[in-house]
């Protein structure tokens, strides 16, 4: 997260985080970074309360190599996406080894006609960019 964070700064964009406290500790939750320099923060006590509020205040999803909790949140856009079609937000999956893992979705999930157009693999910056900017010519 903080590299995301320092890049959009970089940018010289105002950069909002949406962090989770959970009210008691909790073993397999990281925390939130104290390095990391946001400009605004939208607090919020769980997991699934912090990822709505992101999504609802979130112009693309950018999704990186992660673990549970990035798949998680890349299945809540993705469903929202789906739902929301025509007025969704972009999902782009940056690296290549998101084709991979595409792969397997689609060969062994139930994938309805559209959906898996709703996912945008880019391997660079310039990528992701060109993307955000017009999404419909980028396909």
């Amino acid at each position: 997260m903080r590299a995301a964070t320092m890049g959009a700064k970089a940018g010289g964009k105002n950069v909002l985080v949406i962090t989770y406290h959970p009210n008691k500790g909790k073993s397999n939750y990281e925390g939130v970074d104290p390095e990391n320099p946001f400009d605004e923060e939208i607090i919020t006590l769980d997991y699934f309360d912090r990822t709505k509020v992101m999504l609802q205040n979130s112009d693309a999803h950018i999704v990186f190599n992660g673990s549970t909790g990035t798949i998680s949140e890349l299945g809540m856009s993705w469903a929202s996406s789906r739902i929301h079609e025509g007025n969704h937000k972009p999902i782009i999956l940056f690296g290549s080894f998101w084709k991979e893992i595409l792969e397997a979705i689609i060969k062994n999930m139930l994938m309805r006609p559209g959906e898996v157009e709703l996912l945008k693999i880019c391997e660079t910056p310039e990528e992701v960019l060109a993307y955000i900017k017009d999404p419909e010519s980028n396909k």
